[in-house]
């Protein structure tokens, strides 16, 4: 198994254990799931389908290269006709295009590719597959010979990080499938008006069932890349799942950006809590938690579930400490005393952590000091299937077009005193990251800054 496929298995692991501790959970207590854990489920299912399907792929096209491999291995050696050329092992070969070559055998790539393709030149088709046989192990990122690295490179290729996508996969998701308004019906205001009856025969109040329409227009997420064919067609089969990771990658960070910016534009909630605040004067941010909370319960008539927040924010909380200089969130390996919350500063999943009784979900694109108490459920995600599409010619016949396409659109206003929110000024830092460095060169060491 290579990297790639032990990276996505891990990915994929990771995600079976957080759906069965979500059904173990309810087994042991005799019950279904909420409300809640039904969201989460669902949205770690979203993640497990693709995933597993591209797994499937992934391990296909591996065994089908091991099969090639023994079978080359185990493939007897041909008879010697007369008149014949005998089968030979070739250790070492030099490359087909190469500039130390004799003028005599001195051969054009690109000239190659135009007579193989336009006149059907067998001697050029010939020199262009033995220097795809000789580069099989190795890819280019130009439509030139180019220099390229071996296959093992790309088992440790190094892909640009992404976000997760924490607030997207917690809210709701509802599949679309396509770019037409939706829209949702809400109630203004209770239809009937229900009191005692004063007396019998009393005819009872007159009501009206009044509603307007939340209209959300979803919008086109894609992105393209335009690769060599001899990037894909010359290289590890991986490599086209290197490029839709990466692809997959920017959307959903364009998806989780889109989540953060529809509760950033949001202006109607349950409460607006200031920290550390006046009247009154919170000691810290968990007695924030408790009063929004509250305000959901009495406005929404429901309990919240989860407290959104940035990495900036969770690293604030995880470093609070009381008179005492004890941790107000600790990890719960030598038992909490006076602690708020329990959770792991660094090392989590989706949920960091669990501050009085609210389970806390960090994102990398949230505001550092904007935080949301509210009901998961109630809002959701409208989003449909991600599209891989691949293009081959588009530019040529040299190149090869790979890119991915959704629609999406997150929708908060269905009950908007479903959330308070806490805002904390400046109160909190953004946290101190590390300076980054350029990769040293080959055989250099990085020096180390005064």
């Amino acid at each position: 198994m290579n990297r790639l496929m032990q990276k996505l298995a891990g990915d994929y692991q990771t995600l079976v254990e957080q759906y069965e501790t979500i059904l173990n959970r309810a087994a042991d207590e005799s019950r279904d799931p909420t409300d809640d854990e039904a969201a989460l489920l669902d949205g770690l299912r979203s993640e497990m389908t693709p995933l597993g399907e591209r797994l499937v792929e992934l391990r296909a096209t591996d065994d089908r290269r091991m099969a090639a491999v023994r079978a080359m291995a185990d493939a007897p050696d041909l008879p010697i006709v007369a008149g014949s050329t005998a089968v030979v092992q070739v250790r070492s070969e030099p490359e087909v295009y190469r500039r130390d070559a004799h003028p005599a055998e001195r051969f054009g790539f690109f000239r190659d590719i135009l007579h193989a393709q336009m006149d059907g030149d067998m001697e050029a088709q010939g020199r262009l597959q033995r220097h795809n046989l000789m580069m099989r192990a190795a890819g280019t990122t130009t439509t030139g010979a180019g220099v390229v690295p071996p296959t093992w490179l790309f088992e440790e290729f190094a892909i640009i990080a992404h976000g997760a996508r924490p607030w997207a996969d917690t809210i709701r998701r509802v599949g679309i499938t396509d770019a037409n308004p939706v829209n949702i019906g809400i109630q203004n205001a209770p239809g009937a008006a229900v009191t005692a009856q004063a007396s019998e025969n009393t005819i009872p109040n007159d009501g009206s069932f009044n509603a307007t329409l939340l209209t959300t227009s979803p919008k086109t997420y894609t992105g393209k890349v335009d690769v060599s064919r001899q990037l894909v067609d010359g290289s590890n089969p991986a490599v086209d799942g290197i490029i839709y990771a990466d692809a997959m990658g920017s959307y959903n960070e364009q998806i989780e950006q889109a989540v953060v910016a529809a509760f950033e534009a949001a202006a109607t909630f349950a409460a607006t809590i200031t920290f550390p605040g006046t009247a009154p004067v919170y000691a810290n941010l968990f007695d924030c938690f408790i009063d929004a909370g509250a305000s959901v319960r009495k406005h929404r008539k429901a309990p919240p579930r989860v407290v959104f927040c940035s990495e900036g924010a969770w690293a604030f909380m995880s470093k609070e400490k009381d008179s005492q200089n004890r941790p107000l969130v600790v990890t719960g390996y030598h038992g909490p005393v006076n602690a708020y919350g329990l959770g792991e500063a660094v090392t989590y999943g989706h949920v960091a952590g669990e501050v009085v009784g609210l389970q806390v979900i960090p994102s990398w694109a949230g505001v550092d000091n904007h935080l949301y108490v509210l009901k998961a459920d109630d809002s959701l995600l409208l989003e449909s299937s991600t599209f891989n599409f691949r293009y081959e010619e588009v530019l040529g016949p040299e190149s090869i077009r790979l890119g991915v396409w959704g629609y999406a659109a997150p929708v908060i206003g269905r009950y908007p005193l479903g959330i308070a929110k806490v805002d904390a000024g400046t109160t909190i830092p953004a946290p101190a990251e590390v300076e980054t460095e350029a990769p040293a060169a080959e055989g250099e060491s990085k020096a180390k800054k005064a």
